[in-house]
C-alpha cells in the first residue's frame, strides 16, 4: 500500500473548491445604487413553483423591461407574518434581515443577486411537509435597497412519505469504475475512468432499530459502500471488513441521501497531526485548473429516489463554485483529510483500486441485512455474523451522534442553494 498526499488551499473544511451562493453575479445592469438613491419601478416577476413534501422547484422570470438586479427565495407563511404580514412591511424587514445574514457569512448583496436578463431556476430543499410557503422575488441594488415592490406566490408542501422499503440487502453497481494505481516504478499515480463494472453487496439498516432508540429515526447505516481496498484494510483505526459504513438520511419524499463531509473516524499520524477519515466527494470540475478535486460542504453526494421494483439509481450532486465553474460528484468514498489542509489516497502498490464512478444503482436482493461484521480474527475461519457486537454498536452510535451534532452548526451547500 502506498500513500500519496495532495495539498489543498486552506479554505473551508477540506476543499480546494467552495460552492457559490445564489448566483454570485456582478452584472452590468442599471439601478446599481452608486449614488445610494435607487430607482423604484413597478416591474414584477413571474413565478412558477412545483412542490413535493420537502422540495420546491422554482422558476422566477423578471418582467420585460426590468433592469438591474433581483433576488428571490422561499420563506414560510409564518415568517411572512412574523415580518409584518403585508408586502411592504415584509419587504423592508426581510431586506434588513438578509443584509445582516449575508454580512455574518462574509457576503454582500452582489454575491447573491441575479442580473435582470437571468431566469432563475432552482430547487428549495429541506422544507417541512404540509406547510405553507411563499416564493418571494424583488428588485434590489448592490447596497440592499429595494428597486421594486414584492412579487410572491403561495404554495403548500405535500404529505411526508415513509421509507421502510429501504432496509435490506442491495447490490450496488456502476457500469464504469474510477481506477487508481502507481506506474513507472511505483512513482506516478495514474487516475482513469475504465469500462470495468463495479458491483458489490450493500446493506442498509434502520439506525433507530439497530440502536434501539427512536431518536435516530430518519437515519440509516449503509454498510460496505466503499472501494474494495478500504473494505479489506485496517488503516488508522478503521473498522475491518464489511463493518465500514456511511450514514444516510431520509428526507420527507422518502429519498435516501448519503452525505458529503461525514467523519467516519479520526486518528493521529506519526507526526502527531490529527486526521479525519471522511466520507467525501471527488468531483469533476469544469472551468477550473483542477479537473478533479474534493469539494467541501454538507450536501447530499448521492440522492436515491424510492425504489421502483427494487431498483433505484442515484442522482449525483451538481453545483457551482465561488471561483467560477461547476462541479459534479463522480466518486464518493473515504478520504483521509489532514488538519493542515491535505488529503490523500491510499492505493495498493501492485493492484488497481476500483471506486464506484458516477450514478450508483441499488438493486434490492433481500429484506434481510445479511452481514454486518466479520470476526475480529478472520484467520480462525469462523463464519461472519449478522449481529453487530456491543462494541460495534457503541462505535456506530458515537459516530452518528457526532454527525448529527456537527450538522447543527454547519454552513452547507444546501443552505447556499436555498439562499441561506
Amino acid at each position: 500500500m502506498k500513500k500519496l498526499f495532495f495539498a489543498l488551499a486552506a479554505m473551508g473544511l477540506f476543499a480546494a473548491c467552495t460552492p457559490t451562493p445564489n448566483g454570485g453575479n456582478e452584472g452590468n445592469g442599471d439601478n446599481n445604487g452608486d449614488d445610494n438613491t435607487p430607482v423604484v419601478t413597478n416591474h414584477t416577476f413571474a413565478i412558477e413553483v412545483t412542490a413535493t413534501a420537502c422540495k420546491a422547484d422554482v422558476v422566477v422570470t423578471p418582467e420585460t423591461g426590468f433592469t438591474g438586479y433581483y433576488y428571490d427565495n422561499v420563506v414560510s407563511a409564518a415568517k411572512y407574518a412574523e415580518l409584518g404580514g403585508t408586502d411592504n412591511a415584509f419587504l423592508a424587514a426581510y431586506i434588513e434581515e438578509r443584509t445582516a445574514r449575508f454580512e455574518s457569512l462574509g457576503y454582500t448583496w452582489l454575491d447573491v443577486v441575479l442580473d435582470a436578463d437571468q431566469v432563475d431556476e432552482w430547487t428549495a430543499e429541506g422544507l417541512d411537509p404540509e406547510t405553507d410557503y411563499f416564493v418571494v422575488a424583488f428588485g434590489v441594488d448592490k447596497n440592499g435597497q429595494a428597486t421594486t415592490g414584492l412579487s410572491k406566490k403561495a404554495f403548500t408542501t405535500g404529505v411526508a412519505k415513509g421509507y421502510d422499503g429501504w432496509f435490506g440487502t442491495f447490490t450496488a453497481s456502476t457500469p464504469s469504475s474510477f481506477n487508481m494505481y502507481f506506474d513507472s516504478g511505483l512513482e506516478d499515480l495514474v487516475q482513469e475512468v475504465v469500462n470495468t463494472p463495479k458491483s458489490q453487496p450493500v446493506y442498509i439498516q434502520d439506525a433507530a432499530a439497530l440502536l434501539e432508540d427512536p431518536q435516530y429515526a430518519g437515519y440509516a447505516f449503509v454498510w460496505n459502500l466503499t472501494s474494495s481496498f478500504w473494505a479489506s484494510t485496517v488503516e488508522g483505526g478503521l473498522a475491518q471488513w464489511d463493518s465500514i459504513y456511511t450514514v444516510a438520511e431520509f428526507n420527507a419524499d422518502g429519498e435516501l441521501q448519503i452525505m458529503n463531509g461525514d467523519v467516519y473516524t479520526s486518528y493521529q499520524d506519526n507526526a502527531g497531526e490529527n486526521v479525519n477519515v471522511t466520507w467525501a466527494s471527488f468531483c469533476a470540475i469544469t472551468g477550473s485548473t483542477a479537473s478533479l478535486n474534493l469539494v467541501n460542504g454538507t450536501y447530499a453526494a448521492h440522492t436515491f429516489a424510492p425504489a421502483v421494483d427494487g431498483v433505484s439509481t442515484s442522482v449525483p450532486y451538481k453545483g457551482s463554485l465561488s471561483g467560477g465553474g461547476s462541479f459534479e460528484v463522480v466518486v464518493y468514498d473515504l478520504f483521509p483529510i489532514w488538519e493542515s489542509g491535505q488529503y490523500s489516497f491510499y492505493v495498493e502498490e501492485d493492484a488497481p483500486t476500483y471506486f464506484f464512478y458516477g450514478p450508483i444503482t441499488l438493486t434490492k436482493t433481500s429484506d434481510e441485512v445479511v452481514v454486518l461484521e466479520k470476526p475480529a480474527d478472520p484467520e480462525e475461519g469462523t463464519e461472519p455474523t449478522a449481529v453487530l457486537s456491543a462494541k460495534g454498536k457503541a462505535k456506530a452510535k458515537a459516530t452518528l451522534d457526532k454527525i448529527i451534532a456537527s450538522k447543527k452548526n454547519s454552513k452547507s451547500v444546501m443552505q447556499a442553494k436555498n439562499r441561506f
